[in-house]
């Protein structure tokens, strides 16, 4: 409720938090929450990324509204960081379809987003197993990674650093 989330983002940027991940459409008033405690909000959609979703057309065609209804929703908040098109397709299902037919797919939703709001950063959270999708048309490069190991985790976003060029890198996780 919005009290509790009142609470909890102002202890957040009180210990140096400055943003704050969804993974589904949060509520305007979150993002109001989060723009009154100095905190940004990286917008998260929740669609089927884990099983076949471009075998149905008409799952595509859903999975593309659901991007646009949520940009609609947040557009042109200044609480808003970035939109997150998609999470994580399981590497199992990307070499089902194929590197290309995910990174076209991708590139649709991201497409679909900014004639939503064409300001908006936009990009697509990758993890280690399918970090070699192709995707320069992303305004950040995102990935989650889960290292414990403090020289592994060092060697690893050097690597991403490698791969992300010239864009901002964020670890989402």
């Amino acid at each position: 409720d919005e009290p509790a989330v009142e609470h909890d983002f102002a202890l957040m940027a009180s210990n140096g938090i400055n943003t704050v991940r969804t993974y589904t459409l949060p509520p305007r008033w979150l993002l109001d929450v989060a723009q009154r405690n100095g905190l940004r909000v990286m917008v998260g959609m929740s669609w089927e990324q884990d099983i076949a979703f471009l075998d149905d057309a008409s799952r595509h065609r859903s999975i593309e509204a659901n991007v646009r209804a949520s940009v609609r929703a947040c557009a042109g908040h200044p609480a808003v960081l970035c939109f997150a098109i998609a999470n994580e397709i399981p590497p199992q299902v990307v070499r089902w379809y194929g590197r290309c037919r995910i990174e076209r797919f991708l590139r649709r939703l991201y497409e679909a987003a900014k004639e939503e709001d064409p300001a908006a950063l936009v990009t697509y959270v990758n993890f280690p197993t399918t970090e070699y999708l192709q995707l320069p048309f992303l305004d950040l490069v995102c990935f989650n990674v889960y290292l414990e190991s403090r020289e592994r985790l060092e060697a690893y976003l050097a690597r991403l650093q490698n791969l992300a060029g010239e864009k901002p890198l964020l670890m989402a996780e």
